[in-house]
């Protein structure tokens, strides 16, 4: 009998502690349970929510455009707007196209189904784009895309066209459009391949500058002729295409509804520099006595800008450009509610070897500043080796102690170079004696003054 009171007890004792244990278990699941479902809730209360920008005529002046963006923007200040994601790439048709034969001089190779590039004899071929698609946008990145059929191991150029007027059913050898400015230049050593170029930058000057249509020519000195496919070849996948990536809305100018923003650079060049060849130090080279052209494109919203343009040289020291400001209509979509500006200079000579360095910058007339476009590179008369560095500060204590573009910095007693705010309109800076000086123009100058277009006169616009 003591026997089975003695098991009977020890199988109380364990469910009393089985018990225990469940209820230790149920416990601790029921807390666990209820923090994940407070860290749950506390999660979702954090979660920012956010509107995404519905494109419409908010503005009802008949087109929907990068304002209607800044209008919603302000009718939704306070509120956080949605990421957009990355627009797909608008692949653009040739709209025209085809090549010359300088041996053939009246013939028309309009209808062939392949384009030819080649020297002796001489076979020059015509591109063309309708950038109709693009008026409004912003343009990230353009590249001219073909497919090879007969490679070549020559360097082809591809030049501008500022004559859009050739047809591909009517061009020959004899009226065709001369061709312009060296854009790029490329080696297409690949059979039954897409070959891809870069023209980013010209396309851009089309859409600010130069109107809808684009023409390019592609020639070359080589006696290896190239071969790729035209637009009227079957397979509609190896015609060739301008695939262009863009930002929508344009650039946002919200001085519009009252923001003083900077100006918008939509593209900057400087004509007469070259690519550096691969594992250069810096990306452009530029020959020796050769002159160099900076362009400056964009549009701003709030009134006229003005544009400083520096050449740094090897030693330090640095000159000045005068500027040209004016105000092209195009593209309509944008320059009809801006005002769009053309930027150029009197143009630099590279008349030093070694390291330079264009900085280009763009301001308006209330002080707010463009990022600045820099440009270095190597101006040689050889292929580049090592670059010559820009001296590095000195130790000073007076600032005749330091070149004269630079000035002698109290507390760290170092030679700093000076840099000059953008200077108004007919107005341009020079350093002297380590200190920015204000002086005129040269009268004759382009500027602009309340949307209208004059000439520098006295330092002043003159209408």
């Amino acid at each position: 009998m003591f026997t089975g009171n003695k098991i009977q007890f020890k199988y109380i004792v364990k469910s009393k502690y089985l018990l225990l244990v469940l209820g230790s278990l149920i416990v601790v699941f029921s807390v666990l349970f209820y923090v994940n479902s407070y860290l749950q809730r506390s999660k979702a209360t954090e979660v920012v929510s956010c509107i995404t920008y519905v494109p419409a005529d908010y503005n009802q002046d008949g087109v929907i455009d990068s304002i209607d963006y800044l209008i919603w923007l302000r009718q939704n200040q306070g509120t956080v707007v949605c990421p957009s994601p990355t627009p797909s790439p608008i692949v653009l048709n040739v709209k025209e196209d085809s090549y010359v034969n300088s041996n053939y001089p009246n013939n028309n190779s309009g209808t062939e189904s392949d384009l030819k590039i080649k020297a002796s004899p001489n076979k020059i071929t015509y591109i063309k784009f309708d950038l109709s698609a693009l008026s409004g946008l912003y343009v990230n990145s353009a590249k001219l895309r073909f497919w090879i059929t007969d490679p070549s191991n020559g360097i082809m150029n591809v030049q501008s066209v500022s004559d859009n007027s050739w047809t591909e059913k009517g061009i020959t050898y004899n009226n065709r459009p001369p061709a312009g400015t060296l854009l790029t230049s490329f080696n297409p050593t690949s059979s039954r391949t897409y070959h891809e170029i870069d023209i980013t930058q010209y396309t851009r000057k089309n859409l600010m500058s130069l109107g809808k249509m684009m023409s390019l020519a592609i020639q070359t000195s080589s006696t290896n002729e190239l071969q790729f496919k035209s637009r009227n070849v079957s397979d509609p996948a190896k015609r060739p295409v301008l695939i262009v990536q863009i930002s929508k809305p344009s650039p946002t100018p919200t001085a519009a509804l009252g923001w003083n923003t900077p100006p918008i650079i939509t593209s900057s060049q400087i004509e007469g520099l070259l690519d550096a060849p691969p594992g250069s130090p810096y990306p452009y080279i530029a020959s020796l006595d050769e002159p160099l052209d900076p362009l400056i494109e964009g549009y701003d919203y709030s009134d006229d800008v003005s544009a400083a343009v520096d050449l740094t040289l090897p030693d330090g020291s640095m000159e000045n450009a005068y500027v040209n400001v004016a105000l092209p209509e195009y593209p309509a979509e944008i320059c009809a509610k801006a005002r769009c500006f053309s930027i150029w200079t009197n143009n630099f000579t590279t008349s030093q070897p070694g390291y330079h360095k264009i900085t280009i910058r763009v301001a308006d007339s209330k002080g707010a500043q463009a990022l600045p476009k820099v440009y270095e590179f190597m101006v040689v008369s050889d292929p580049p080796t090592t670059p010559l560095p820009t001296p590095p500060p000195g130790i000073c204590t007076t600032d005749n102690e330091c070149l004269n573009n630079q000035y002698c910095k109290l507390g760290i007693s170092q030679c700093v170079n000076l840099v000059c705010p953008v200077p108004l309109q007919c107005k341009t800076y020079s350093i002297v004696n380590h200190k920015c000086v204000l002086g005129n123009s040269p009268d004759g100058m382009v500027c602009t003054s309340s949307g209208l277009q004059g000439t520098c006169q006295s330092g002043i616009c003159v209408m």
